[in-house]
Order: C-alpha cells, then structure tokens, then sequence
C-alpha cells in the first residue's frame, strides 16, 4: 500500500526589525492621546494627533506610531477615528475619539461716528473694542487718513452710496476675528473738517487781479482754480491734508470749479456757457452748453446739491443746459 506524501509550508520570513509574527492575532492596548493648543481659533488649523488605541493588528511593531491629522474645526468638535492603516499596510481598527475644543472672540464691533456722514466729508471716525493684540482696517468709497492699524481711525467719506469699512483683528494668543459696517452717506452738501490750505495759485506778474476762483474736492483730492487770463498757472492740487500735489497750467481763465456727485471736477471759465469736465489734470473737455438766459460774462456757475440744476447768480438752468424760467418778486 501506498503511504500519503505530507508537505509542511513553511511561514513566510519577513524582515522586520522588530517582533512580528509572534505579535498575530494578538489585543494591544495603546493610549489615546490629545494634542491642541490652548488656544484653538475659529478658521484655525491645528494638528490632533491620535496614538494608535485599543485595536487588533495582524502585525504590529513595538511601540507606537501616532496618527497624524489637520483639522480645521468650525466649532467644538469630536473626531473618531473607526479605521486605518499602519506603516506596514496592515489593518487597524478600534474605537475612540478626541474633542478638539474651539473658542471665539466674541463679536468684534465697529462703532462709526458719526453713524451717518456728508458726502466728501473729513473728520469721520470708526472705533473697534480695546485689548486686541492688532487693528487691520479696510474702506472702500472713501479714504483712510492716517494709520490703518490702530483701535480708531480717521476717515473721509466717498460722494455717495455708503462707506464701507473693514476690520481684522488679533488677541495675543493669535485668534483672530473680523467684521465690516456700511456708513451711510448724505449727498447734497459737504463738510470738511481739520484741514487747511495754503493757496498755490501764484498772482500774475502783470496784474494784481489774479484770484483763486474756489475750491472743490472729488472724493480724493481738492482741486482750486484762478482767474485773469489763460496762460499761466490756474490749477492747483491738494491731497487730503491740504497738502500741495502739483499745480498745471490747463489754459483756462477759470470762474468757478465744482464736483458732480461721483467726484467728476467740472469747471466754467470766463465769457464762456460752456461747463468744462476734466479728464486729466491738464485736459478739459466740453460738457453741457447753458442756452438762452442771461448769464454774465464774469459769473461762476455751480451744480445745486441735488445735481439737478446750473446756477449762477443770473439765472438758472436744467441739468441738460436749458434754461429755467425766471420768477420775478413783485
């Protein structure tokens, strides 16, 4: 009779530095840990590492080889972790978690004031709450005087619509939060505060007669003019401190100079019906020609607040030239 022919397989040999095979199948314990900041801010990333916890491996080294995760928690959030893999490709499984605990600031204010402003007005302030670490303001529709990173600002508003203004701002422990506020502005008049000028407009050598002609401001810089002839300088530029930018000789013996509601400079000069519109410092193109009613070689013309109307002291007219009618007193 023939007797059977039995094969032992040998166990695979594997090369691993530390005890393998002797580990199969067997239960070991390994510690959850928590590691975060004290401090976990809202839009902040922090890494949570979590050991290896109770969980069976079909090898597992000695000692233990935390796992690694970036969270960016919203709010106060428990994490699990229900399975994974270890450096080898084997298999981990267990049950567990780590709270990773999330703190705000609170609300970050911004309390403007006034709480409503004058279109192109300076002087206007916003205040954020004391005791952060760092101030980071922004605007839109109009311009920031002065630094931009402390607890109060100074700003002048835009010609219309609303300023916009921005806060960011950071404790010591680096969270951080952030809010913005819509200032509302009043058209129709404007009131500039702090500010002085010194007039550029040089007199003309040959006549004692050349005089500033006003003052206008379109939202970023105030612009004079002078009258007496149209050679020379007869246009200056201010920043918002008053201090002088430039001066231009645009050929234009100008009478008066006035802003549009969106900061647009427009200008009338002497013996002329025509309104000036600038498109650069030194280029003035021809608007809107004021027909029919009496208007005095010499006079200024200025848009009403509304921006409705021409007026001089002569008479007035519709925004599109023609003229009004004329009322007399009786």
């Amino acid at each position: 009779m023939r007797m059977p022919r039995w094969i032992t397989a040998r166990q695979p040999q594997h090369n691993h530095s530390l005890r393998d095979d002797h580990w199969h199948g067997q239960r070991r314990r390994v510690d959850l840990l928590r590691r975060f900041n004290r401090c976990e801010c809202r839009s902040q990333r922090r890494d949570t590492a979590l050991q290896h916890y109770v969980g069976q491996r079909r090898r597992d080294p000695v000692g233990q080889h935390p796992f690694l995760f970036t969270v960016s928690p919203l709010s106060t959030t428990v994490y699990h972790v229900a399975s994974g893999t270890d450096a080898h490709s084997c298999p981990v499984t267990g049950s567990g978690s780590a709270t990773v605990n999330v703190g705000t600031l609170g609300a970050v204010t911004i309390v403007p004031s006034p709480a409503t402003v004058y279109a192109n007005s300076g002087g206007n302030q916003a205040v954020a709450p004391a005791g952060f670490a760092s101030y980071g303001w922004t605007i839109s529709n109009g311009a920031i005087i002065g630094p931009a990173n402390s607890q109060t600002i100074s700003y002048v508003a835009g010609v219309s619509g609303s300023v916009t203004l921005g806060l960011t701002v950071l404790n010591a422990n680096g969270c951080g939060g952030s809010n913005s506020a819509n200032v509302p502005i009043v058209t129709g008049f404007s009131i500039h505060t702090n500010v002085t000028f010194t007039d550029a407009l040089p007199t003309n050598a040959t006549t004692a007669f050349s005089t500033t002609m006003g003052l206008a401001f379109d939202g970023t810089n105030y612009w004079s003019v002078s009258g007496d002839q149209t050679t020379g300088i007869r246009l200056a530029q201010y920043g918002l401190t008053g201090a002088l930018i430039a001066t231009y000789s645009p050929g234009l013996d100008f009478r008066s100079v006035f802003t549009k509601a969106d900061g647009t400079v427009l200008a009338r000069a002497y013996g002329s019906p025509t309104i000036y519109q600038q498109t650069s410092p030194v280029c003035w193109q021809l608007g809107i020609t004021l027909t029919g009613g009496t208007l005095d070689s010499q006079s200024s013309v200025v848009l009403n607040g509304a921006g409705t109307e021409f007026d001089a002291m002569s008479g007035g007219w519709f925004r599109a030239g023609t003229p009004m009618a004329i009322i007399s007193a009786v």
